[in-house]
């Protein structure tokens, strides 16, 4: 699991994206209006509040609570989750923790199920770009970004800690410890150790045919175990430097997808993760600001299958990865309505492996970016132009093409009315995925002469924020509609009964519409109801070639319905929410034979929580929540059960 630290607390001129947590809300009489109905480009923005409000108890509860997003989960604590953003894909969703992308070269894709929601502040949804001013080139590379923040811990004392013992069904078992000091009045270090422990072994219903029989995962044990250090060192009133080391090992019993008169299976993997980063905030002169940003990754992936077929009793797969990467941006702020800004990123990629073929390969890139901010009254306008050039290398192989591309976006928000919180929004960006390395290079499936698979973005929309009365505190609306496109999309096709070839023939467009709504009511002093939801529909086709069996018909696994609900009531006893999340039927394979459909699940999930007082400065958050309710039986992916109803039980101590 994931903890690190944020950006240094620099003077509001110096640092705009400051994220500090508050162990007491300070009440005030009107309500902000929210980024998110004043973005130019969709963003949903979900912070620590909101998490209890919400109902969101892991990283999957708070992905599901997005407009447009469809989680993979492939069942679990183990089991793998990745995020596909309006029927882009997985591939095409970049994941950002602190302003600093991470990425794995080997398959493309983030699984969030490695992530510790305990260390998260704030998690925010970007679709298309967020146009600011001191993002780096490489931010702006992915049809959609899903950042997540951690934070500083304010206190009333240089020295503060934090103690946080969670325990749950099928033997769930979590510890985190967290040490904060002030040891000059600029300088902070933060150290962070977590473990969780997971038997997993949680019951489900197989059916077959008209039979029904109760059964169990087996195989499916979890540990990990995550350490990190934070230095946050503040300079001066114009300057701060911000070190952070993470250390991440876990080892995953994988149960397989479930096979009739089979339920054994004895995979096994092992992860371990070093990162340290370094981010420089310079204030040059009043117009012109400076961030510096540097990385180094080391990744080892070790799998194992141990069974009678192979000829030692086993198969293994071992692959590591490493990347360095360094970042410079600096802004101009022109006039009060024209901002400029050029980035510049190199990354390093290269992955080596105990498999045949695919034992050396690496690729350097380098970006540039152009941004231009221009708000004139009522209208706000972004644009940005992005350059690629990506260089590929291989040993003892054919080398994956090098690409070279110009891309672009623009957006726009309109006040429609001077005196009302009414936004008409719209935005179109291009942009590329590259090949990710596995399907290169990997043995009998990869093509190192593939092309980048091409996406196009269209949206419109409108965004609304009112206090409609002293006790209905605030409605916030937003409905968007959007068009995507997908051209050169990668696919791997079988070229006979034993081998498989990648490359590119797809085609896929999506028409989608996403609405959310939050309201908020206080029907007393210190009691208030939230309400929040969203519904989307996505049409998410195959446009290949006419006359085959999938053309116009919805990819696999896309529902054309996602949503959820969740209604908190927050009081001076006891803090509760409840939340419903579901999606209409899918497809497990593109040609909808009736064997392969899906049915539509709705899973409700309740919680309450309180923060206590215990004196002398201390305090104890208490969370007690209830997932999946009513126990429901079902699947995201076709053999991969979900878990039925589960309890969690969290303490957090604060000193």
């Amino acid at each position: 699991m994931f903890v690190a630290g944020v950006v240094p607390a620099v003077a509001d001129n110096v640092i705009d994206t400051i994220r500090v947590r508050r162990l007491d809300s300070v009440k005030v009489g009107a309500t902000r209006i929210s980024e998110h109905i004043t973005s130019a480009t969709p963003l949903r923005i979900i912070d620590e509040t909101d998490m209890s409000r919400l109902n969101i108890v892991d990283m999957t509860d708070g992905l599901n609570r997005m407009a447009g997003v469809f989680l993979r989960d492939y069942g679990g604590a183990g089991g793998m989750k990745t995020v596909s953003v309006r029927g882009l894909g997985a591939n095409h969703t970049a994941v950002s923790l602190d302003g600093i992308i991470q990425t794995d070269v080997q398959t493309g894709q983030i699984d969030f199920s490695r992530y510790n929601l305990m260390s998260i502040s704030q998690m925010k949804l970007i679709v298309a770009d967020d146009f600011d001013g001191l993002q780096s080139a490489r931010a702006a590379c992915s049809s959609s970004t899903v950042e997540l923040q951690t934070a500083l811990k304010s206190w009333t004392k240089p020295s503060y800690k934090e103690f946080t013992i969670e325990h749950g069904s099928f033997d769930r078992y979590g510890v985190q410890l967290l040490w904060q000091q002030q040891m000059t009045k600029k300088w902070t270090l933060q150290a962070v150790g977590h473990y969780l422990y997971v038997g997993n072994n949680y019951p489900y219903i197989l059916t077959n045919g008209v039979e029904k029989e109760k059964k169990h995962r087996h195989n499916n044990r979890v540990n990990t175990y995550s350490a990190d250090i934070v230095s946050l060192w503040r300079i001066n009133d114009n300057a701060a430097l911000d070190v952070k080391g993470h250390w991440y090992d876990s080892y995953f019993r994988m149960p397989g997808q479930v096979i009739y008169y089979n339920p054994y299976n004895n995979e096994r993997q092992h992860n371990r993760q070093f990162w340290t980063n370094a981010t420089w905030s310079q204030r040059l002169s009043p117009k012109w600001m400076l961030k510096v940003r540097g990385k180094w990754e080391w990744n080892e992936l070790r799998y194992k299958d141990v069974d009678a077929i192979y000829p030692n009793g086993e198969w293994t797969e071992n692959y590591w990865q490493r990347e360095g990467y360094l970042s410079g941006v600096v802004r101009y702020d022109a006039s009060r309505w024209l901002r400029l800004s050029y980035a510049a990123d190199y990354i390093h990629n290269d992955l080596n492996s105990n498999q045949y073929l695919n034992s050396n390969v690496d690729r350097n890139g380098l970006l540039q970016s152009l941004t231009m901010n221009v708000k004139w009254g009522r209208v706000t306008v972004n644009g940005r132009w992005l350059y690629s050039s990506y260089d590929n290398h291989a040993e003892g192989v054919e080398s994956s093409r090098d690409f070279d591309r110009h891309n672009a976006s623009v957006s726009m928000s309109w006040r429609i009315i001077p005196k009302e919180h009414l936004y008409l929004r719209a935005f179109y960006k291009n942009i590329f995925r590259l090949p990710t390395f596995t399907e290169s290079y990997y043995y009998h499936l990869g093509n190192a002469d593939l092309s980048p698979e091409r996406s196009t973005q269209y949206g419109v929309g409108l965004t609304l924020q009112r206090e409609m009365a002293l006790w209905w505190r605030v409605l916030r609306l937003s409905v968007d509609a959007y068009f995507n496109k997908i051209e050169d999309k990668i696919t791997s096709i079988p070229l006979n009964l034993h081998q498989w070839r990648t490359v590119n023939i797809g085609k896929v467009r999506v028409q989608g519409c996403d609405v959310s709504m939050e309201s908020r009511w206080q029907i007393n002093t210190g009691h208030n109801i939230i309400l929040n939801s969203s519904v989307s529909w996505q049409a998410i086709t195959d446009r290949t070639q006419k006359g085959t069996l999938t053309y116009k018909r919805q990819l696999a696994y896309m529902p054309t319905f996602t949503g959820f609900v969740s209604l908190a009531y927050e009081n001076p006893i006891v803090n509760m929410a409840f939340s419903v999340t579901g999606c209409s039927s899918r497809w497990s394979t593109h040609e909808h034979s009736p064997s392969t459909r899906l049915p539509g699940y709705a899973e409700m999930g309740a919680s309450l929580w309180r923060t206590i007082s215990m004196g002398n400065n201390i305090f104890a958050d208490v969370k007690v929540s209830i997932q999946n309710l009513a126990n429901k039986n079902y699947c995201v992916i076709k053999g991969y059960p979900m878990p039925g109803r589960a309890y969690r039980i969290g303490v957090t101590m604060k000193f």
